[in-house]
């Protein structure tokens, strides 16, 4: 990343902070809202989930995981359910695409 009064990357001849600075500072502010939202949601879920199951039903909710054998309704659609109002757009929208593509953030080594 160049500094602020370096030549800006994109080829302007303009200093970086007079050109490509705010836009950048801009998807920054984004992506850490996207990241703060993210942690919130998790561990919102992860206590309704606690609440609900225990730390036994959790383990072997894992244990299920691990085998691929996916639960009838996830705890995140439950969770929509029953709470969902309670979430910001962005943290609903969060749960939804997590719902819609499981898994898609994890890689596998098979």
């Amino acid at each position: 990343m160049p500094g602020r009064n370096d030549q800006c990357p994109c080829g302007s001849g303009r200093k970086y902070k007079h050109c490509c600075l705010a836009s950048g500072d801009d998807l920054d502010r984004h992506w850490r809202s996207l990241r703060e939202a993210e942690g919130r949601v998790v561990q919102t879920i992860l206590d309704f989930a606690l609440d609900r199951h225990g730390k036994t039903g959790l383990a072997a909710a894992g244990a299920k995981l691990a085998t691929r054998k996916w639960p009838v309704k996830p705890i995140a659609a439950t969770f929509l359910d029953e709470q969902g109002l309670a979430l910001s757009p962005i943290e609903e929208r969060l749960v939804r695409a997590a719902l819609a593509a499981p898994l898609s953030s994890r890689s596998s080594s098979r």
